[in-house]
């Protein structure tokens, strides 16, 4: 969704910036801990394996 006023276009998050998709870790397991209490064990178990490369 557009956020600035008069039509004007935010980019979510900064991921217009170039070190937006930057990291020598994947999300899944930087933030494991996090995604894990959010969504239950046996979803990121399950989402962790349909994204293991």
């Amino acid at each position: 969704r557009d956020w600035g006023a008069d039509g004007t276009t935010m980019a979510w998050c900064c991921t217009e910036g170039e070190r937006a998709y930057v990291g020598d870790r994947r999300v899944i397991d930087s933030l494991a801990d996090e995604l894990t209490e959010i969504v239950g064990e046996t979803v990121f178990v399950e989402l962790r394996r349909r994204l293991q490369p």
